[in-house]
């Protein structure tokens, strides 16, 4: 059975109020005979949490159940037209694609040099915003409306335009070069996070012997710059090299601040570029740049509702960091449940990473605060992700960490059971590494050690044995998620984590 099209759900949800209001506005000037079956419709999926087709068709007329499905793709064209209507003028990319189907509009009308105007402003504008496809389409009307006509040095006019194409394409071919080896690292850092073999650093290594990214001169525009920088900073951080990927973070963010225009009308890519660099200062503890940016990612005024859930996830999500590494535990817990109301409110645009990376977040940060129920309840929600291909690295920093919750419980008997179950994902998704097989051989000793005595034996092994992981660059990664020496000495010492809890400190000898 075919399932029913989620399509014009997800466009009604993703509606701010405001745009809600000027499609009612519109709808209401609709007259024709499906108008009042629109507006039922519109109404039903409005109220719903969840797409329920079965529930709409319940509230037509018996007429309107015959037709439902081309009233529902009217209904969604509807809407993108009252969409376009809105924001025309309120973006420059509303304003340069108006711009454009007037000077189409009129050079078919043979009024060549009033569409010549209309292009001259679009000009202006994908010159200042960077828009270079939208430049090499200007350029190509251009050059039909001088084929048209006749004036005083028009073979320079056409000279002209041949050599600005060639330029821009020369910008369009190098920006996709750059994208193509970026999105290539990329997807080894979302896939791995950190390098745990020899093969991830030769497949490293290889990406970044391209030609293009061996100095930055290279690069013709900005978009390429940035992406020439981004590449670098995903190269240094995999290899944790984190003084250099800082930098180069900060000098990406320095690049946008040159062009601050573009940062409102490319605001996810800037968001990225701050969460970037909260994610490194927690490797090299120095957040003393992070509140600053926070600040300029405030003053941001989001252009949709999917920007607007961007935003204020990662805001969240390093204001989260910020408190958990700098020991603040009861603002992490507070800023942990304040995030509940964002993804209630705005969890249908953020993707499945950052969810889990929020739900992960929560569970660390009760897990810390010795609130093990409320850390199991985050981890159960992480766990529901585990047939996402990225970030299978996440998905074992969960298994582990419902470990440690259920070791602290003192629930031996399930623990037990846990603990063949995590073996067994380890194995089959790649990711049983040694510092993997020595914690979970710990805790199976530490679940029937028979007295504190034997407990204490073991964790000060289970110590001396992580420290010794710390001079292997593929090992000591898996410390990256969760500083586990720092859990391992709280009950050594027979401590809270909470009041042990802080920045990192320097590798330590084993005793």
């Amino acid at each position: 059975m075919k399932t029913a099209s989620d399509e014009l759900f997800q466009l009604v949800h993703s509606l701010s109020s405001s745009e809600k209001r000027h499609y009612m506005i519109r709808s209401k000037r609709n007259v024709s005979d499906r108008a009042q079956a629109k507006e039922i419709i519109y109404s039903a999926i409005e109220d719903q949490q969840t797409y329920n087709e079965a529930a709409i068709k319940a509230k037509l007329k018996r007429k309107d159940l015959a037709s439902f499905p081309a009233v529902k793709k009217e209904l969604y064209e509807d809407i993108v037209d009252s969409l376009r209507v809105y924001h025309a003028k309120r973006t420059p990319a509303s304003e340069l694609n108006a711009l454009m189907e007037n000077a189409y509009l009129l050079f078919h009308k043979g009024l060549f040099a009033a569409a010549e105007k209309r292009l001259a402003r679009a000009r202006k504008i994908a010159t200042d915003y960077l828009l270079y496809s939208r430049l090499l389409e200007i350029n190509s009307l251009e050059r039909s409306i001088y084929s048209e006509t006749v004036s005083a040095g028009l073979a320079d006019k056409l000279r002209e335009r041949y050599e600005e194409h060639k330029r821009l394409l020369a910008i369009m071919t190098n920006i996709n070069d750059y994208t193509e080896i970026y999105n290539q690292v990329l997807l080894l850092v979302k896939r791995e996070r950190v390098l745990r073999t020899p093969e991830q650093v030769k497949e490293l290594d290889r990406l970044m012997k391209s030609t293009l990214l061996r100095d930055e001169t290279r690069a013709l525009s900005f978009n390429a710059q940035l992406i020439y920088l981004t590449t670098h900073m995903f190269s240094a951080f995999l290899r944790e090299e984190y003084d250099r990927a800082y930098q180069l973070t900060k000098k990406q963010l320095h690049y946008w601040e040159r062009y601050p225009h573009l940062i409102e009308s490319n605001a996810t890519r800037y968001i990225q570029g701050v969460n970037n660099l909260m994610n490194i200062a927690s490797k090299i503890n120095d957040y003393s740049d992070i509140p600053n940016y926070v600040k300029r990612l405030k003053k941001i005024n989001p252009s949709s509702e999917y920007v607007r859930a961007i935003l204020l996830d990662n805001i969240h999500s390093i204001e989260h960091g910020l408190a958990l590494g700098t020991g603040d535990i009861d603002r992490a817990k507070k800023i942990i449940l304040d995030g509940e109301k964002i993804f209630d409110q705005y969890g249908q645009w953020l993707n499945e990473v950052r969810i889990l990376l929020f739900q992960l977040n929560g569970a660390i940060t009760f897990f810390i605060a010795g609130d093990y129920e409320r850390a199991i309840h985050y981890i159960q929600e992480a766990m529901t992700h585990s047939q996402m291909e990225l970030r299978q690295d996440l998905q074992s920093f969960a298994r582990l960490l419902l470990l440690l919750v259920h070791y602290e419980l003192r629930n031996n008997k399930l623990l037990q059971y846990i603990l063949r179950s995590t073996k067994r994902y380890l194995k089959a998704h790649d990711q049983n590494f040694k510092f993997e097989q020595i914690l979970v051989a710990s805790l199976k000793r530490l679940s029937s050690a028979r007295n504190a005595a034997e407990e204490q034996k073991e964790l000060l092994k289970l110590k001396n044995q992580v420290i010794g992981l710390l001079s292997d660059p593929y090992e000591s990664r898996a410390l990256h998620s969760f500083d586990f020496l720092v859990w391992i000495e709280s009950k050594l010492e027979g401590r809270p984590l909470h009041e042990v809890w802080g920045p990192p400190r320097p590798a330590e000898k084993a005793a």
